[in-house]
């Protein structure tokens, strides 16, 4: 069930975002780096949420594989708050241009079309 609402979200935010990926820029420009910070933070854990669910329910190595890495993501997650590189990376990302948010918004689709396609 978090998978299927997860994936729909991603697929809906990406369409929205390929519509639009200017406004999404000023948005970000506007937040405070605390306040884009906290966004990424839950956007990471979510995503590592997913990628240990998914490992738990399929067998075999690369599964476990996939669980170290939603692991990892968490412990990325929690250092990324408190890091002083966050703050680069969120100037790099906003000096992108149009198409880079545009490809970005294609691979959130992408990803939530193969969380549902994979999903069971």
């Amino acid at each position: 069930m978090l998978n299927m609402f997860l994936g729909w979200v991603l697929i809906v935010s990406g369409v929205l975002f390929f519509l639009n990926p200017e406004k999404f820029r000023k948005k970000l420009q506007k937040k405070s780096l605390k306040q884009v910070k906290r966004i990424l933070f839950f956007i990471i854990i979510l995503l590592s949420g997913f990628l240990i669910s998914a490992g738990w329910k399929v067998e075999g190595i690369l599964s476990k594989v996939i669980v170290v890495l939603g692991i990892l993501g968490v412990v990325k997650a929690v250092f990324l708050l408190k890091a002083k590189a966050a703050d680069k990376i969120l100037e790099w990302w906003l000096k992108q241009p149009v198409i880079f948010f545009k490809v970005s918004a294609v691979a959130y689709v992408l990803l939530g079309v193969g969380i549902l396609i994979f999903r069971k």
